[in-house]
Formats: structure tokens, C-alpha cells, sequence
């Protein structure tokens, strides 16, 4: 009997014991921490708040904050505060309930403040972040094209300024290729867009093919809160427009200037609207055959007039001079063609060939006679 009594004392306190362990497990509530409080001042009406907690469950707010979000996971948890008028706010607090009802410990969030007036002072310096052309391409620039020069952050448009007057090197932007001594006069001041980042500057006249231009921003510029450029800014190598214009025959004359009375002697000179390349221009030398690319013809060219040596130049590669190996014929008429094969100083030919259309006379010289088409002697 007595053994059976133990048998069941000793179940009865197994149970109770059990029973204890089991209501202390369901007891064990959520834990909650802050992790990141809201910045403060903040002029963020619905700004974040983070918080962690060791179990999932339902969030309760308290005092004057609140969140669309009302559960929580385990771990860390984002919640954004529905809006929030100005002010302090230094009674908001938050529980987190489990699935078994118990309530974590009430997290008193860090005192705040919001205020919507207060403005963030801008201090960093604007920068340029490119210089460009219209064709957006530094190595193929057109002589037409204007010059773009974009920066980081919206700009003061009175501080963005260029030279309009004449050549001088005025304004916060300038273009030159000389180094700044000069400047390209644009035809009016530059033109914003893209927020006043952008400003578009438009030369007067057109730019010179061949030569290179580099762009500088001054110090001077400065963006909507008053910030100027921290340094100048130029470009490195700058842009270079090539020269696309094929070159024209300007003038064909001869020693005396004077088509009509041209001394047997005289030299034929051929001017071009551009410097040339000198290896292009070229004329007979050996016979009367006619080749290269300058000629002088009394027979519709048929036959060319031999010369002395190959072409001379000079007026900066401009100007060519041929000098006739023998005198020429008196009383006779000669014409002169360029033919395209020249070409200037960037490659560029001719566009069509070029032919004096009523050529030159050459006349005959007080006391001198003729015989079989040249001069043979001179009367005493």
C-alpha cells in the first residue's frame, strides 16, 4: 500500500514540475532595443526609426507617434512614422507582442524634433563637369559650331557671363586660341538650359578651321547659393576645327599686272584663297609636254610653256610663281589652268578646275624682230 502511494506522489510532482517549466517557456516575452533614433532637428515630417527585437509580434504605439507598420520581426526593424506636424516629440514609445501574448518591454524612443522650416545650407563648390561642341566630338568640330559647357549643380545665371564687345578676354567664360591673350567675341551671352547647369556660348563669327581653341572658367562663376568655382577650370587640349573648305584660284597675273601687255619675259604668278600644300603644286619641267598641276598654254593646251623650275611660293604658301625656261612668244595669246590635283595645306582639292578665260598678250619689245617665233635679235 505504502509503495503504491509513492508511486503515485511521485507522478503528481513529475506533472507539477512539468507543468511549471511549461508556463514558464510561454512567459518568455519579446526583448526590444533602439538601434538607429531619428536624426534631430530633422525636417523629415515622416521620418525612420530603428528598432530590434528578439521575437516576431504585433508593435503597439504609444504617445504622440505612429506607423502604418504594425508588425515586427526578429532582428532588426525600419518603421516610418506617419506624419508629424513641427515640434518636439519625446513621448513616443513602442510594444512588441508575441503570438502567445507576451508583451515586451516598453522602448521609450529617443526625444526628437521636427521641424519642416529649417533649411540645409549649400557649401560645396560647383564643378564643370565637361566642355563640349556641338558636335560633340573634339576632333571633328565644325567652324559653325557653338561650345557647351556643363556643371554639377544649378548656377547663378548673372554669375555666367562671356565677352559680347569685341575681342578682349572678359566674362567667366571664355574661348581662345592664343592662350587667352585674345578671346572669341560671341554673339551674345550664353544661353542656359538642362536647370541652369548648362550654358550654351555662340561665336559671333565663325570659328578659324585648322587652329585650336581651349575653354576657361574663371573663379568668378558661382552657383545659386552663392558658392564659386574652388579653381579655374581650362581645358587641355582644347577643340581644333578641320579645315573642310576646298581652296579657290583668286588670282592669275603676271610680272607687269597687266594682261594686255605682257613682256616676253615676264613670270606667271597663280594666287589661292588658303595656304597649299607645295608638294600638289607642280608644273612641266622637262619639255612642252603639258603635266602637273599648274600650266600656261598658247595652243588650248595642246602644248605647255616649259618652266625654269617647279612653282615658287610665298605669301605664307599662298602664291605661286613660274618662271617660262625661254622667252615667251611675242604677240601671242596665254592661257593658265590649275587643274584639281592641287590641294591645300589640310588636303582639301579643288573643287573644279580653273582655266583663265581670256588668258594673256604678250607684246614685243621697242627694237627687237622676230624670226620663226622668238626673239632672234636686237636692231641697232
Amino acid at each position: 500500500m505504502n509503495k503504491i502511494l509513492h508511486i503515485i506522489l511521485i507522478s503528481l510532482f513529475s506533472l507539477t514540475v512539468f507543468s511549471c517549466g511549461e508556463k514558464e517557456e510561454e512567459k518568455e516575452a519579446p526583448v526590444i532595443a533602439e538601434v538607429y533614433p531619428v536624426t534631430t532637428p530633422t525636417s523629415d515630417p515622416t521620418p525612420d526609426y530603428t528598432f530590434s527585437s528578439t521575437k516576431a509580434g504585433t508593435i503597439t504605439y504609444g504617445g504622440s507617434c505612429s506607423s502604418g507598420t504594425t508588425s515586427a520581426t526578429s532582428g532588426n526593424n525600419t518603421i516610418t512614422f506617419l506624419t508629424l506636424s513641427d515640434g518636439t516629440y519625446s513621448d513616443c514609445t513602442i510594444i512588441v507582442t508575441d503570438s502567445e501574448g507576451n508583451a515586451s518591454n516598453t522602448l521609450t524612443i529617443t526625444s526628437f524634433i521636427v521641424d519642416t522650416t529649417t533649411t540645409t545650407t549649400d557649401t560645396t563648390a560647383p564643378t564643370v563637369t565637361s566642355v563640349s561642341t556641338t558636335a560633340d566630338n573634339q576632333s571633328s568640330v565644325s567652324i559653325t559650331d557653338n561650345i557647351t559647357v556643363t556643371f554639377s549643380e544649378a548656377m547663378d545665371t548673372t554669375y555666367v557671363t562671356t565677352s559680347t564687345s569685341d575681342t578682349n578676354c572678359a566674362g567667366t567664360i571664355r574661348v581662345s586660341s592664343d592662350n587667352f591673350s585674345t578671346c572669341v567675341k560671341m554673339s551674345s551671352s550664353p544661353a542656359s538650359s538642362n536647370s541652369n547647369k548648362t550654358f550654351t556660348l555662340d561665336p559671333y563669327d565663325n570659328l578659324t578651321a585648322g587652329t585650336t581653341y581651349k575653354t576657361r572658367i574663371t573663379t568668378g562663376v558661382k552657383d545659386t547659393a552663392g558658392n564659386a568655382l574652388s579653381s579655374q577650370y581650362e581645358t587641355s587640349s582644347g577643340f581644333t576645327p578641320p579645315d573642310l573648305t576646298a581652296p579657290t584660284v583668286t588670282s592669275v597675273s603676271t610680272t607687269a599686272d597687266n594682261q594686255s601687255s605682257i613682256a616676253i619675259t615676264d613670270n606667271i604668278t597663280v594666287s589661292f584663297s588658303e595656304a597649299m600644300d607645295n608638294t600638289s603644286i607642280t608644273t612641266n619641267t622637262d619639255d612642252s609636254s603639258c603635266y602637273g598641276t599648274l600650266r600656261v598654254s598658247s595652243d588650248n593646251f595642246s602644248s605647255c610653256v616649259q618652266m625654269a623650275s617647279s612653282p615658287s611660293s610665298s605669301n605664307s604658301g599662298m602664291t605661286f610663281t613660274l618662271d617660262p625656261y625661254d622667252n615667251l612668244t611675242v604677240s601671242t595669246t596665254y592661257k593658265t589652268r590649275v587643274t584639281t590635283g592641287v590641294k591645300d595645306a589640310a588636303g582639301n582639292a579643288l573643287s573644279g578646275q580653273y582655266e583663265t578665260s581670256n588668258g594673256f598678250t604678250t607684246w614685243a619689245p621697242s627694237g627687237t624682230f622676230q624670226m620663226g617665233g622668238a626673239i632672234q635679235g636686237t636692231e641697232l
